[in-house]
């Protein structure tokens, strides 16, 4: 696991500088997706709290359709997603005769089936009988 520093965000309208002031703002973030922090210089000269340590190993993946990388390389889905990066969409009631899911709950129906789960047309025509 290799650690790095994290990308330092300027919160001011000021350059980075050597010397701040009470109030200044500074926030950094880790580019691998990690946490952020904000801290504040206050008026006894110190800093509201410690720099973060970004870990580099944390998301090498990238987690699709709004999935975010807790850590180790794990994607959290949103709720219609599954899959190791949320590649995955989910489909409560599955789709049929070769259907396929492709957003949640929605599926993309072949030629000559019809409906939400993608049923034959002689089904949905017998069933009204």
């Amino acid at each position: 696991m290799s650690l790095y520093p994290p990308l330092l965000i300027v919160e001011t309208t000021k350059s980075i500088k050597r010397r701040y002031h009470r109030g200044d703002r500074l926030m950094f973030r880790c580019q691998s997706g990690g946490p952020s922090s904000t801290l504040i210089c206050q008026a006894n000269g110190k800093w509201t709290g410690p720099i973060p340590v970004c870990n580099a190993d944390q998301c090498r993946i990238s987690c699709q359709n709004g999935g975010s990388c807790t850590s180790d390389n794990k994607c959290t889905c949103p709720p219609g997603y599954s899959g190791h990066r949320c590649q995955h969409a989910v489909c409560d009631v599955p789709c049929l005769n070769g259907g396929r899911c492709v957003a949640p709950n929605t599926c993309h129906c072949l030629s000559g089936t019809v409906g939400p789960n993608c049923r034959k047309r002689s089904e949905l025509l017998s069933r009204r009988g």
